[in-house]
């Protein structure tokens, strides 16, 4: 660690804010490159995500894949959303009652 060091005159402090803009700098620069280095990483979930949102639009080309991909998504989102809202109200509610 460094010793802390008393700013006595005014050349002193002159040498103090450039060491310290200096340092600024530095870690500007690290942040650029550290956010950067996130962009690159998450590039494949964001392209995944987009897929997943948006599916017909990789298959404008071909419209009957895209309806097909469609109908196939909206179907699993229909059986998730039924599996998982019965699943939450069993765990909120007790188990199911027989008829």
């Amino acid at each position: 660690m460094n010793s802390i060091q008393h700013i006595r005159t005014y050349d002193d402090l002159l040498k103090e804010e450039q060491r310290l803009t200096l340092l600024a700098d530095w870690h500007r620069v690290q942040i650029k490159e550290d956010v950067e280095d996130v962009k690159r990483k998450f590039a494949a979930v964001s392209r995944v995500v987009s897929f997943i949102s948006h599916p017909a639009t990789l298959l404008k080309q071909n419209s009957l894949p895209g309806v097909g991909i469609g109908i196939g998504a909206g179907m699993l989102a229909l059986r998730l959303a039924k599996n998982i809202g019965s699943s939450l109200l069993q765990r909120l509610f007790g188990k199911k009652k027989k008829r």
